[in-house]
């Protein structure tokens, strides 16, 4: 499996493996363990549904029926629409299993995306203006203190 590592997805989605999340320039969404471990094995080959339920959960002593096989491809599929991906890249083979039709290539990121700089950004805002309201608290009581 692609454990921590961050592979490109059909040229502009960006999976981070140790994350769990797809992102575009624009969108992020984070995956279920189950989601991030399906896709993984997607990127590896053609998967059977079998191989899917034993990998995903009988390996962890989880019994579960079809139903789960099939919320889960659903699940990931539209994780891949939440980011803006139009076209699906799940394909399901009839009577075979389901595969990744994408292209995928591992890469090293050298800069911080525009949604991980607004996500630093909107944190240190909420830091000053948390710590603005601590010292107010804490003037004000002074206030009452005094009085």
């Amino acid at each position: 499996m692609h454990k921590g590592k961050t592979i490109r997805l059909n040229g502009n989605i960006v999976f981070d493996t140790l994350q769990r999340s797809l992102a575009t320039d624009q969108k992020k969404t984070r995956l279920s363990e189950n989601e991030s471990r399906l896709l993984q094995m997607l990127l590896e080959k053609t998967c059977e549904k079998r191989e899917i339920l034993y990998t995903i959960w009988e390996s962890r002593g989880v019994i579960v029926t079809d139903s789960s096989y099939y919320k889960l491809i659903k699940q990931l599929r539209q994780s891949f629409v939440m980011i803006g991906e139009n076209e699906d890249p799940i394909m399901t083979l009839p009577r075979i299993g389901v595969r990744f039709v994408g292209t995928q290539e591992e890469f090293t990121p050298t800069a911080p995306s525009k949604i991980r700089i607004l996500n630093i950004i909107n944190y240190v805002k909420l830091k000053i203006a948390s710590s603005f309201f601590i010292i107010a608290a804490i003037l004000f009581s002074f206030d009452f203190i005094s009085i």
